[in-house]
């Protein structure tokens, strides 16, 4: 480790009272390493002074403490070290005297470990700032502060509300229904996802995530594809088989036991799960061709939307019986009965 004890400087044995006044403050002011650091009687902040030349400008504090950069090392009176505020302040005064105390142990663990204490004198990570430092009406609610009585805390409601008082019936603009619930009542259409809304209730303010564990409008869970699947959401409490067609998670092809329908022209028939029939349901079972005339099947003009299929094969042998006075179309002709249809 390098030497950094104090630096006896011979010259102030012998200059004067204001000779050696401005030799020591000629050395503070051209300070690099920090054994040549200005070191009068004793005092050390020789490393100190050097971490504010090359990190002050990176080590900073609010409105009431400025930043390391802005405090002054100067030669007191009695040729100590006296490091002074930007500003008379409770707040400035306790970061300089908490600066001073840091001397000697800077000098003693170098740069890299004093740079860390400044740093964490004005900006602790803790919280732990000094109780001194929560200067109420300095626009920033600081640790110390709070707006609303709190053991330890200076009650600033001017810094941490914005001017008001939690629990004075007016939700004020630095105050919200986290902070403040007794003044801020969650409205839907505010902009904040607040208490128990949610895509489903309030979609104006709740945006719609995957796995928040509520199928929020717009959701899925039968297209993988579709940028709204979410089968972990939607599909949970979905069970093929309970007789209930969960249409954001079933349909006929994935649980034909639950959703067929006759009509929907699919024959959800034991062979994918459900219980339709050419007998139960022709209109979605019957094939041209299998030799039966179904219900929905006829020998000309079918009508679509009755979903009706044509289907001479099947309903000619049954519909068409020449002789019965009857030219039936699509069946009979002149030729083929001419008692029916000369």
């Amino acid at each position: 480790m390098k030497n950094t004890s104090p630096i006896t400087l011979d010259p102030l044995r012998w200059i004067g009272g204001t000779a050696a006044l401005l030799l020591a403050m000629a050395l503070l002011a051209n300070c690099g390493d920090p054994a040549e650091s200005l070191n009068p009687s004793g005092s050390t902040c020789g490393v100190l002074n050097t971490v504010q030349a090359n990190a002050g400008g990176t080590i900073s504090g609010n409105t009431s403490t400025g930043g390391l950069s802005d405090y002054s090392f100067e030669a007191g009176a009695s040729g100590e070290v006296d490091i002074q505020p930007p500003s008379a302040s409770p707040c400035g005064d306790e970061i300089a005297q908490r600066l001073q105390g840091l001397c000697a142990v800077c000098e003693q663990n170098g740069g890299a470990a004093c740079e860390s204490l400044a740093k964490d004198l004005f900006n602790p990570a803790n919280g732990t700032f000094p109780e001194a430092c929560a200067a109420c009406g300095d626009s920033v609610c600081s640790p110390g502060e709070s707006a609303v009585d709190a053991p330890g805390k200076i009650t600033c409601a001017l810094d941490c509300t914005g001017g008001t008082s939690c629990g004075d019936g007016t939700c004020a603009a630095l105050e919200n229904p986290q902070t403040c619930p007794q003044d801020c009542e969650t409205a839907c259409g505010d902009g904040t996802c607040d208490g128990d809304e949610s895509n489903a209730t309030c979609p104006e303010d709740c945006e719609s995530a995957c796995g928040d564990g509520t199928c929020d409008s717009g959701e899925q869970g039968l297209d993988p594809q579709a940028p709204n699947y979410c089968r972990v959401d939607c599909c949970q409490a979905v069970s093929c088989g309970d007789g209930i067609c969960s249409e954001s998670c079933e349909n006929v092809g994935s649980c034909a036991q639950d959703c067929q329908k006759c009509g929907d022209d699919i024959c959800s028939d034991a062979s994918t799960g459900g219980s339709e029939s050419l007998g139960s349901c022709p209109r979605d079972c019957s094939v041209c061709g299998d030799g039966v005339c179904s219900r929905n099947e006829v020998i000309a003009n079918p009508n679509a939307e009755a979903g009706e299929r044509l289907c001479v094969v099947d309903c000619c042998a049954t519909q068409a019986v020449c002789g019965d006075g009857t030219c039936s179309p699509g069946c009979e002709t002149a030729e083929s009965c001419a008692q029916d249809c000369n």
